[in-house]
């Protein structure tokens, strides 16, 4: 118990810290960026989030379910290496075809085609770094976790400070990003082979585990796409029907209560391992304990929710010139969002456990197509508003089906009296 405590303080802290560097940033970037500048490098940071995920197939997902799997127990080394010759070749094809198609896509995308390739660089990366992460964390290495965060906070914090303090440009603080990801990437693959999850004589990939993580890794894509859409298709909606101004302004509001769902993603971290070591032992009272803990996670998500609906507002004023103050208007209804988001993912633990990586893609394209109908008919009337609304209804939908198909799939004692059918 106490070590799960710490562990989960660890994680609670590493992504308070992650989430620190925009907050610190913020005051100083929307004084040297124009909104429309702003707007651009929401736009770069969503292109290099969605190459994470079509790189690297989510196999750190696969990997770090596998884990707690004893019949794959020699196999744990061989899906690390594969999943990070997967991320590889995926990196090389998407260079090549950006290669050809590149002017044109630039335009499209509304960034230059060098920061594209920047963000193919950035996403590799990021997918080793995830490996590595995941290991930590079913590992329940919490402090080796947390200590790889703050030592990348303080170092993307120094560069990004210097770069834009030396040149002031929207350039600069992608350049940190990048910088600090591919240095950060080396040192992650480096601790794998220093604490031994991986060694140099097994450096090959093994082709069955290659086949298993590309199959899971392309169920699960969709998934990984509907995600990255859900929280695109605002700032696309918002670029194309008001401006790239307002796109800016939303994504101050959206950094605000992303820090919320960090803290939520803290606490399903510390879950997902307590949830699969209770499923894997087919004992029904573990089974009831980890509903349990799920109830006590989802109340505390709800009431940090509430509280934060009363006191960010009041914070955000303090950080945002007059330029900004729309995102004050918006992060309440954000953070409402955020909080259905977080209990989802709570729930989406079942989905990855029991491999049913298909139906988790299902949920998340439907919800995907909730939200762009609804943000495409209510910006007309309702703006920046009528887009946090339907970020709001897409978002409890994705939760309301997931809760419905878990109960039905997997039977699941949401009511502890109830008895578990074999």
């Amino acid at each position: 118990m106490r070590k799960t405590i710490s562990n989960g303080l660890s994680f609670v802290l590493s992504n308070f810290i992650n989430a620190l560097i925009p907050f610190i940033l913020l005051p100083i970037l929307v004084s040297v960026l124009s909104a429309s500048d702003y707007g651009q490098l929401a736009i770069f940071q969503l292109i290099q989030y969605g190459l994470f995920g079509i790189i690297g197939l989510s196999g750190y997902i696969v990997s770090n379910r596998k884990f707690f799997d004893d019949a794959c127990k020699n196999d744990k080394e061989k899906l690390i290496y594969s999943s990070f010759f997967i991320a590889l070749i995926n990196s090389i094809i998407i260079f090549i075809v950006f290669f050809f198609v590149g002017e044109n896509a630039s335009v499209y995308i509304g960034l230059e085609t060098s920061l594209v390739y920047y963000a193919i660089c950035t996403g590799f990366s990021l997918n080793i770094i995830q490996i590595f992460l995941g290991q930590l964390q079913v590992r329940g290495n919490g402090r080796t976790y947390l200590l790889f965060f703050i030592f990348k906070f303080s170092f993307e914090l120094f560069v990004s400070c210097m770069s834009i303090y030396i040149y002031g440009t929207l350039e600069s603080r992608i350049y940190s990003i990048v910088i600090t990801n591919i240095l950060f990437a080396i040192l992650a693959f480096v601790l794998l082979l220093k604490y031994g999850y991986i060694t140099a004589i097994n450096s090959k990939p093994e082709l069955n585990s290659m086949n298993e993580l590309f199959r899971s890794g392309l169920l699960l894509l969709p998934n990984f796409i509907g995600l990255a859409f859900m929280s695109s298709i605002d700032r696309i909606v918002i670029a194309d029907k008001i401006g790239v101004t307002s796109v800016g302004i939303f994504m101050v509001a959206m950094q605000f209560s992303n820090a919320l769902l960090m803290l939520f993603d803290a606490m399903n971290k510390v879950y997902y391992p307590i949830l699969s070591r209770n499923l894997i032992s087919e004992d029904f009272s573990r089974f009831k304990d980890s509903v349990r803990i799920a109830y006590i996670l989802i109340a505390m998500m709800i009431f940090t929710g509430i509280a934060s609906c009363l006191i960010v507002p009041y914070i955000l004023s303090w950080f945002v010139t007059p330029e900004y103050n729309g995102a004050k208007e918006l992060v309440l209804w954000l953070i409402i969002g955020q909080t259905i988001s977080g209990i989802t993912l709570i729930l989406s633990n079942y989905f990855l456990h029991y491999k049913d990586n298909g139906t988790l893609s299902m949920v998340t394209v439907f919800s995907g197509i909730i939200h762009v109908s609804l943000s495409y008919t209510l910006i007309q009337d309702y703006g920046l508003f009528g887009i946090a609304i339907s970020f709001i209804a897409s978002k409890l939908f994705q939760m309301m089906l997931s809760v419905l198909l878990i109960t039905l799939r997997y039977d699941v004692p949401w009511f502890l009296s109830f008895s578990r059918k074999k």
